[in-house]
């Protein structure tokens, strides 16, 4: 067998699927590669920039009628712990 990305030879496994790399930091490289190469990355990142742009001509637009808008950024809701049961004697 010959690895996808380094294109070293290594053994091929008795059981199961046939390998397409020889190791997990190959497995990993390629999908790296793909990451990058990826056209749906480029939608991502279009789409966060179309987002922010929307969200800048919104604010632009409130400002302009006369509301004062200020954002406040949200961070994760944190959960209450739940309570403990205890033994009282």
């Amino acid at each position: 067998m010959r690895c996808k990305t380094c294109k070293q030879d290594f053994p091929r496994a008795r059981a199961g699927r046939t390998p397409i790399y020889c190791s997990a930091a190959c497995r990993q490289k390629a999908y790296r590669s793909r990451l990058v190469s990826s056209p749906q990355l480029i939608r991502l990142l279009k789409s966060d920039v179309d987002q922010k742009a929307r969200e800048s001509e919104a604010l632009r637009v409130l400002r302009q009628l006369g509301y004062a808008v200020h954002l406040k950024r949200i961070g994760p809701v944190r959960k209450r712990p739940s309570p403990t049961v205890r033994l009282i004697k």
